[in-house]
């Protein structure tokens, strides 16, 4: 038996049809899209937070919350299309940086 005859019965080819292919690409596609709209949608909270922390305009508290809110929602889609993107790979370890990230906003607000 030859090296290559024996390399293919050893490490068959994997024959995916183009359809299957393709699905699989738009679904890491759309994975992508959404960490990259969180991460924009995450930076235009943050820039809000910094000019209300200048002090430049008036601001309450329920204002705060619910920018923090959002913060928290976008950090957690960020991970949630990491984890998608990597075949969760780092599920634990993202959910236990997000857990830690709501908590610590959570007793700064409190």
């Amino acid at each position: 038996m030859k090296m290559r005859e024996w390399l293919s019965a050893v490490f068959p080819k994997q024959h995916h049809d183009q359809e299957s292919v393709l699905r699989a690409f738009r679904i890491q596609y759309a994975h992508f899209k959404d960490l990259l709209a969180s991460n924009a949608e995450l930076g235009t909270l943050m820039a809000e937070i910094d000019e209300k922390l200048r002090g430049t305009a008036m601001f309450g508290m329920s204002e705060i919350r619910a920018l923090a809110t959002r913060s928290v929602f976008h950090t957690m889609r960020m991970v949630t299309a990491l984890n998608a993107i990597s075949d969760h790979r780092y599920g634990t370890l993202l959910d236990d940086a997000v857990g830690y990230i709501n908590a610590r906003i959570s007793s700064i607000l409190e």
